[in-house]
């Protein structure tokens, strides 16, 4: 059996030590706001640096199909534990329904405070449209 050091070759940053923790904190919502870490926030090394799991390959598969009218499941249901991968996957397709034209809305939950029910709505129309007419 050949060394795993062999087969799994790190990353130049990990074999450099330039990796940093924050590198593990994938923030969808800062990728979508380009302060997200270049790992996240790139498509390009966001793809390089990322193994296309048959799971995640289905996923994408699957959006792909849905956003293009093609199919695909509506609703998605990411059943994974902590750690899963849920993040990268939404990451995977904000970068890939870019690519495919789609017209993008993020909402992470815990970005903006419960109460402000308009400014879910607001967020959505600037989002997809780039300007808010929703009068406070």
């Amino acid at each position: 059996m050949k060394p795993f050091h062999t087969i799994a070759v790190p990353h130049k940053d990990i074999l450099d030590g330039r990796l940093t923790m924050n590198v593990f904190a994938a923030d969808l919502w800062e990728v979508h706001n380009k302060r997200g870490p270049e790992e996240y926030s790139d498509p390009a090394l966001f793809f390089k640096k990322t193994f296309i799991t048959k799971g995640l390959d289905n996923l994408m598969q699957s959006v792909e199909k849905r956003v293009k009218g093609k199919g695909g499941d509506a609703v998605i249901q990411l059943q994974t534990p902590f750690g899963g991968g849920k993040t990268h996957s939404l990451i995977a397709l904000y970068h890939k329904a870019k690519e495919w034209k789609a017209n993008v809305f993020v909402f992470v939950g815990d970005k903006l405070a419960p109460s402000d029910t308009l400014k879910i709505w607001e967020e959505m129309e600037r989002q997809l449209t780039g300007w808010h007419s929703i009068a406070l």
